[in-house]
């Protein structure tokens, strides 16, 4: 059985951390107004 270490991107963990390591950051939904962006794909800190 293979294990994932997964997070999302509110834990703010370093891209370069996360690949060096295998986990996995799955981004969250963020909305203003009407618009939906998605953390660290479409809307950077």
């Amino acid at each position: 059985m293979a294990i994932k270490v997964v997070t999302d991107s509110t834990s703010d963990l370093p891209a370069d951390v996360a690949e060096s390591l295998g986990i996995e950051v799955v981004p969250l939904n963020v909305h203003f107004g009407s618009d939906v962006y998605k953390d660290r794909v479409n809307l950077m800190p």
